[in-house]
């Protein structure tokens, strides 16, 4: 029920690799974004406890409204043109996690 009660989705790397949280989707929404090509407005099942879903829709029954798609995934075409992810050698790593608190 909660999956199809969601107003937005990000589309941002394959479904294996996501964590739940969603402190990860910022950089991909920020750097791969096209507003203009990568959104789209889809109409939607809701719930009836969808606070957002207007009272007389709701009284018609009619569970719908709409839903933002947003892919901010890296453009398959040209994929291998996209700018690389930032990443530091394991020596960094290693050197500065325990002092930034990373794990």
């Amino acid at each position: 029920m909660v999956q199809f009660c969601n107003r937005i989705e990000i589309l941002y790397r394959p479904q294996a690799e996501r964590q739940a949280d969603r402190e990860h989707e910022t950089w991909p929404l920020c750097t791969r974004v096209d507003p203009a090509e990568s959104v789209q407005i889809l109409k939607s099942w809701t719930s009836d406890l969808a606070p957002r879903l207007p009272p007389d829709k709701r009284g018609r029954g009619d569970f719908t409204m709409g839903r933002m798609l947003i892919d901010a995934c890296k453009p398959f075409h040209w994929r291998d043109r996209f700018a690389l992810a930032n990443k530091s050698n394991s020596e960094k790593r290693e050197k500065w996690a325990p002092k930034l608190g990373l794990k």
